[in-house]
């Protein structure tokens, strides 16, 4: 049994654009392993509010997670808490995406889940693949940026997606903020641009990285966890 590591950032290049903050919010439990990013919705009130209270609620539940069934009940009760505040503050359509993984060393497995777009990804040696379902419309047109299809918060019939990912040694997860891969994955070079910046080891090249890129202003957040 090998530990696990992590490393994280986030900074945006959408503040005073879109919004008045970065509306990120993200869990690193190293103690737990348990590792999360909520992407607060642009162009609702509330988008904040929402990503803090997934990453607050998720974090009660942090020992509480220990397969796929209990993730998603976890993530079901974040989507009902926001759909409450939402009533609450008057705050129609406020909500998150939510991106979570809890590391489970003695079998040397990963709980993966995700409601939304934002990405998680794995490095196994050279061959970066991704391993969340994303909820926009980017499955018919690659280029698109935007166009959310579900997320926490939005009355609709919530599909949460779950996954038992065995990991090997040396296997990298990166959790990020769809702005990461819409400058990175979208510009020239793809996942070869990517690539050497997960394996740096450092989210705060990622992340400003895909600041330089300037493809989509946004908020930017990259959550890396070293298996």
């Amino acid at each position: 049994m090998h530990p696990v590591r992590s490393d994280s950032f986030s900074q945006s290049n959408s503040i005073g654009l879109h919004h008045e903050e970065n509306q990120d919010s993200y869990l690193v439990d190293d103690q737990n392993l348990l590792f999360a990013i909520a992407d607060g919705v642009g162009g609702y009130s509330g988008a904040k509010e929402a990503s803090s209270i997934a990453i607050d609620l998720l974090a009660r539940s942090a020992t509480r997670i220990s397969d796929e069934n209990l993730l998603t009940q976890c993530v079901r009760e974040i989507h009902d808490e926001i759909l409450r505040r939402s009533t609450k503050l008057h705050f129609p359509n406020m909500g998150t995406t939510l991106a979570v993984t809890k590391i489970l060393p003695r079998e040397e497995k990963a709980i993966i889940g995700n409601v939304g777009d934002s990405p998680i990804l794995l490095l196994r040696g050279s061959s970066l693949d991704s391993i969340y379902e994303d909820d926009s419309h980017r499955s018919r047109d690659p280029l698109s940026m935007f166009g959310i299809v579900q997320y926490l918060g939005l009355e609709c019939d919530l599909n949460i997606h779950t996954r038992i990912l065995s990991y090997m040694h040396g296997d990298v997860l990166l959790l990020c903020s769809d702005g990461i891969t819409d400058n990175l994955l979208n510009s020239k070079g793809g996942k070869e641009k990517l690539t050497p910046f997960i394996k740096s080891g450092s989210a705060q090249n990622i992340v400003r990285s895909a600041l330089e890129e300037g493809l989509k202003p946004d908020d930017m957040t990259a959550l890396l966890v070293f298996l």
